[in-house]
């Protein structure tokens, strides 16, 4: 099969988009694919998808291609965490929601980041058995997360305030040994295993899984086992009250916390989940995707911002990087099922809440969806 796909021929890149993809329909005298040709531009408009309009992600340098997921973790300045699970058949699947943490910041230099991130900080939870004979390991290489890292603090916006911490570079191996210091839980009794027909037990349990990985597979590589398949999870009612809640509490006005001041720079992640509408989540979340910060949705561009799913598209026929990437397109799945989310609670509000007052429809989801 994939000897086949690699024979069939994509047609040339669109002069705008530079998309590529099967059956595109460039047109002989603009150059131009179908999609570009049919938005129609006055004389001085920026085109949609076009490199003007920051929507051309720049190219993956070597330094950066080479690293392997555990690096990439290393270095990441927002990690989405997700479920996986193992299939039956052996395979990785995801369920449920994707929740990402950024770096935390130094309160008392602003701005000012540290990487790379801990050994023990990297979304990777080993679940073994006390009498396994052989233990799981991941390999990483210090050089290459050095070499990483001060290419991005010169090519990407995101990583112009960010120091190498050294101290830390000492916790990864020097010639790409293995790491010490991943988190580890010993369950002799199978209790957190997660599969199709055993889920999780309690949330606290899921909680507890909610790292990137349960590395349970084999690696040669001594990488992150990738999924390779997906599993939907429906969206409830509860959820959508949920998202009220958050957008009603959002309204009223709190002071600033001053008491939190730290001048030691710690090396910690942010206890508060980082928003996926802040400017340059994708560039914080996948540098190797987005090495120069283009290309990233969160970004204010000159011309129309196109839709979420319109850019993702965009993305995945401009360059396969993004499709074969086994964490991105995940990430990007949940966040439109989330922003559908979003939108349908907020069109219940206007159009049955709309009357109430922020005090009223407090009261009203705190009793539960019967009142609403």
């Amino acid at each position: 099969m994939h000897a086949q796909l690699g024979e069939w021929n994509k047609e040339r890149q669109c002069g705008h988009c530079k998309e590529s993809w099967f059956d595109q329909k460039i047109g002989p005298k603009t150059g131009l694919c179908q999609r570009c040709n049919q938005l129609k531009y006055r004389e001085n408009d920026v085109p949609r998808f076009s490199v003007v309009n920051d929507m051309i992600p720049g190219e993956v340098q070597q330094c950066i291609k080479i690293l392997n997921q555990v690096e990439l973790s290393a270095i990441c300045l927002i990690i989405p965490y997700i479920h996986f699970f193992k299939r039956k058949n052996g395979s990785h699947g995801a369920s449920g929601h994707c929740i990402a943490f950024e770096q935390k910041v130094d309160h008392l230099l602003e701005q000012i980041i540290s990487l790379p991130r801990a050994v023990s900080l990297l979304p990777i939870i080993v679940i073994e058995r006390s009498d396994d004979n052989h233990k799981k390991q991941f390999k990483a290489n210090r050089q290459y997360i050095i070499d990483a890292l001060k290419w991005l603090v010169q090519n990407n916006p995101e990583y112009r305030h960010m120091i190498i911490n050294y101290e830390v570079l000492n916790e990864y191996p020097e010639s790409g040994g293995n790491v010490e210091g991943i988190r580890r839980i010993i369950d002799d009794e199978n209790l957190l295993e997660v599969s199709e027909t055993n889920p999780v037990a309690s949330d606290e349990d899921r909680d507890r899984l909610c790292a990137a990985v349960a590395a349970q597979q084999e690696d040669d590589d001594g990488d992150i086992p990738r999924p390779n398949s997906t599993v939907g999870e429906a969206l409830s009612k509860g959820i959508v009250n949920e998202h009220i809640k958050k957008a009603v509490d959002s309204i009223q006005v709190g002071g600033s916390d001053e008491s939190s001041n730290n001048p030691v720079l710690e090396l910690l992640q942010s206890s508060e989940p980082a928003s996926e509408f802040m400017p340059g989540f994708f560039s914080k979340a996948f540098p190797h995707l987005f090495p120069d910060g283009k290309g990233d949705f969160t970004k204010p561009r000159l011309g129309n911002q196109p839709t979420f799913m319109d850019w993702a598209k965009h993305l995945m026929r401009y360059d396969r990087r993004f499709a074969n990437d086994p964490i991105f397109p995940l990430v990007v799945t949940n966040i439109y099922q989330r922003r559908q989310t979003l939108t349908l609670g907020n069109l219940y509000a206007q159009r049955h809440m709309g009357h109430l007052s922020v005090k009223e429809l407090r009261e009203k989801l705190d009793q539960g969806g019967h009142a609403i």
